[in-house]
């Protein structure tokens, strides 16, 4: 659901929402943000796929490569995985990082 600020930049929390939670004015509320879009440029995107197929390798571990990227690129604490060898192998340097459940 989107919403908009208002003219003072405070948000509009949509009726439904202020309904669905029991709002009202005066009622302190939490935001916290959960999510970040990290997109890899069409040259990053390449160059990952292009080292894949030189050390011969494809299929799902062409993904793993490219999340590791983006994982690289986001600057990661953790990268959890129940692959953990694959994602060691196509980022070694990220091994302290990547961790399993």
């Amino acid at each position: 659901m989107e919403t908009t600020l208002d003219k003072f930049g405070r948000i509009v929390i949509p009726k439904k929402i202020r309904d669905d939670f029991n709002l009202g004015a005066g009622m302190q509320i939490l935001i916290e943000t959960f999510t970040k879009i990290v997109s890899l440029t069409p040259s990053e995107y390449i160059s990952t796929i292009k080292s894949m197929s030189e050390l011969g390798l494809s299929g799902g571990i062409t993904y793993d490569a490219l999340i590791a990227k983006v994982a690289q690129k986001s600057k990661v604490e953790r990268l959890l995985t129940i692959n953990i060898n694959y994602f060691k192998r196509v980022w070694p340097e990220g091994k302290k990082a990547i961790i399993e459940p």
